[in-house]
């Protein structure tokens, strides 16, 4: 279901000049909903100001359309706003991508996810994202940083076998015989079959096999034939 974002007037002021933003009561009424629907998660956000906006224009980093982002905010915007932070959703890429209601929730749960309150202090902060990463770093690597293990906490990475030399993906993801530890004989392994035209690497389970095995990467582990 398409949401139903507001109609472009929101951002006309008292005298018709052009706003950056606009009060966003849609976006807060979503919110509520999230924070009850996720109360083991948010608990300590009813206990916070938190102000919603549609901002006008959502601009770009890196090349990619900035969907929303959280504020703490400081200076003379805390002054005048009261509020322990702000949220704002980008219209315009909002019209323009054509989002979905379930895509705009997902957009202010991330945004919420930035909001946190200090265990001894119970000051509000702001709080990082839980993984910085790029995906070919996980796919020739692994899981190779602390922070990347939640994603094998969510069931997020398969382990698969990789050549380490090109990166390649060698198996499918399903793989379930990999165990910790070298590869034992007749696990899935790695080499290049002299009757396959493209000389690519295959997997092979052969208990005797005789010839030489490439190096490959179990989930975040560098591992070679036993």
């Amino acid at each position: 279901m398409s949401y139903p974002f507001p109609a472009p007037d929101v951002f006309k002021g008292q005298f018709g000049e052009k706003l950056d933003f606009a009060l966003a009561p849609d976006l807060r009424a979503l919110a509520d909903e999230l924070i009850d629907r996720h109360a083991d998660k948010f608990s300590h956000l009813p206990q916070l100001q938190i102000e919603y906006l549609w901002k006008l224009k959502g601009g770009e980093k890196s090349g990619k359309a900035t969907l929303g982002r959280c504020q703490r905010p400081s200076g003379l915007l805390a002054f005048y706003s009261k509020a322990d932070f702000v949220v704002w959703l980008a219209w315009d890429h909002g019209v323009t991508l054509k989002m979905e209601r379930q895509q705009v929730e997902a957009t202010l749960f991330h945004e919420l996810c930035h909001i946190g309150v200090d265990a001894e202090t119970d000051e509000p902060l702001a709080v990082p994202h839980d993984v910085e990463m790029f995906a070919d770093e996980v796919r020739t690597y692994g899981l190779w940083r602390s922070d990347l293990q939640c994603l094998r906490q969510l069931g997020l990475f398969e382990r698969q076998l990789v050549d380490r030399s090109t990166g390649e993906l060698l198996v499918p993801t399903a793989t379930d015989g990999l165990t910790d530890g070298a590869l034992a004989r007749g696990e899935p392994h790695a080499h290049y079959h002299d009757d396959n035209p493209e000389r690519r690497p295959m997997v092979c389970t052969d208990p005797d096999c005789p010839l030489p095995h490439l190096p490959v990467q179990v989930g975040e582990r560098e591992v070679t034939h036993a």
